[in-house]
């Protein structure tokens, strides 16, 4: 994994922080990502963020390109999970592959997270 200081990134960890520690009605939380479907996806995802906040490979909101920069001379399934910039993904998983970097969308579907072309579907993004 690309780990990161709080410092190195405080400024782009700004907003998923926010939501983390202060888990409000999710319809006035500002973030870039699209609204809830309800409640229960509400939850899921306000406890997704803090476990990434915490998790040390979280990048929160990064280009791809910038993504796969950090990636470029790391080792073979180094990765980092950052903030998607499509408006209806929440996260994208950006990793190191035989081929260089490559970045896959983290889907929200039925109640769980997948990677964008898999038929496997995980209650918690750690399943991955």
């Amino acid at each position: 994994m690309v780990q990161h200081n709080d410092t190195d990134h405080a400024d782009a960890r700004q907003g998923p922080s926010k939501l983390a520690e202060s888990p409000k009605p999710c319809a006035v939380q500002p973030t870039h990502f699209h609204p809830f479907r309800d409640q229960q996806e509400c939850d899921l995802i306000t406890q997704t963020v803090d476990y990434l906040n915490h998790s040390g490979f979280y990048w929160g909101p990064l280009e791809v390109d910038e993504a796969h920069a950090r990636l470029a001379k790391l080792p073979l399934g180094t990765f980092l999970i950052r903030d998607s910039m499509q408006a209806n993904v929440f996260f994208t998983l950006s990793y190191q592959s035989p081929e260089g970097p490559t970045s896959v969308r983290v889907l929200l579907k039925d109640g769980g997270f997948s990677l964008a072309g898999s038929k496997h579907t995980f209650s918690c993004l750690f399943g991955l």
